[in-house]
């Protein structure tokens, strides 16, 4: 997964331009999917959040590879465990955080993205009993207002973090 993101990530402004030539070149089904995938991959909302899960993928790929490796060294892998736990308990702070969003803004102005975007539920609605112990508390696409650095961290960062 943490390779998918860096994927993404490192090669944005090529898929921006893949899904914009598709988009406008075609006028079937894949173009309107182009259209749609484009329009989904410059907000904001899916900029922070490719940012926050690339940080902790990245940390956690390396006891993941651990794991999953022929050579398998217990002891080691403990210790892994130990620190990839503690990592992710020191990112869960306002500096941290900082610290992507700062590279999110960048991000966002080399690509002509427009960062200042506001997403708002259109009702309040109850979190179902089934999803009180979980991030994602809707079956649907709803989301609350999130436009300042406060409201990705404590809608989005901190609770994946709490997640892991």
């Amino acid at each position: 997964r943490w390779t998918a993101i860096n994927a993404v990530v490192n090669n944005f402004p090529a898929i921006l331009k893949a899904l914009s030539d598709i988009s406008e070149d075609g006028n079937g089904s894949r173009a309107t999917n182009a259209g749609g995938l484009l329009m989904h991959v410059q907000k904001s909302i899916f900029i922070v959040t490719s940012f926050i899960l690339h940080k902790f993928l990245g940390i956690i790929k390396v006891l993941s590879d651990h794991l999953k490796s022929s050579s398998l060294d217990y002891v080691r892998g403990e210790c892994l465990i130990t620190s990839v736990i503690q990592k992710l308990k020191d990112l869960r702070n306002d500096e941290s955080f900082n610290q992507i969003y700062e590279k999110v803004k960048e991000f966002c102005n080399l690509n002509d993205i427009n960062f200042v975007q506001q997403y708002r539920s259109y009702r309040t609605a109850a979190v179902p009993a089934r999803f009180q112990e979980f991030i994602i508390d809707s079956t649907i696409g709803q989301r609350e207002t999130l436009q300042t650095s406060t409201d990705y961290l404590n809608r989005l960062y901190f609770p994946l973090i709490d997640c892991m």
